[in-house]
C-alpha cells in the first residue's frame, strides 16, 4: 500500500501496516496533540481519531493497560518518520 509504513519485529510476531490516516495521527501524537486537536487538523470528529488511535495500538501490540503506552511507543521508536 501507497504511502503506509510497516513495522516487524518488536512490535508483534507479524508485519503490521498502518492507513494513511493513521500514519497522520501518529504524527500528530508525536507532536504532543490531542484528540481534538487532532481532529480539527484533519477535519473529522474526536471519535473517529479514537478510534483510529484505538487501531493503532492494536496493530503495533501495544500494552492497552497503560494509558500513556503509544507515547511510550512512539520515545522508544523515533526514526520511524525518517522513511
Amino acid at each position: 500500500m501507497k504511502n503506509s509504513i510497516h513495522f516487524s519485529g518488536d512490535t508483534g510476531s507479524n508485519v503490521k501496516e498502518l492507513s494513511p490516516t493513521e500514519i497522520k495521527i501518529l504524527k500528530y501524537l508525536d507532536k504532543n496533540l490531542n484528540s481534538t486537536q487532532i481532529a480539527e487538523e484533519l477535519f473529522i470528529s474526536k471519535r473517529t481519531v479514537e478510534k483510529h488511535r484505538s487501531n493503532i495500538i492494536k496493530k503495533l501490540d501495544i500494552d492497552t493497560t497503560n494509558q500513556n503506552a503509544l507515547f511510550v511507543w512512539l520515545k522508544n521508536h523515533p526514526k520511524i518518520f525518517n522513511t
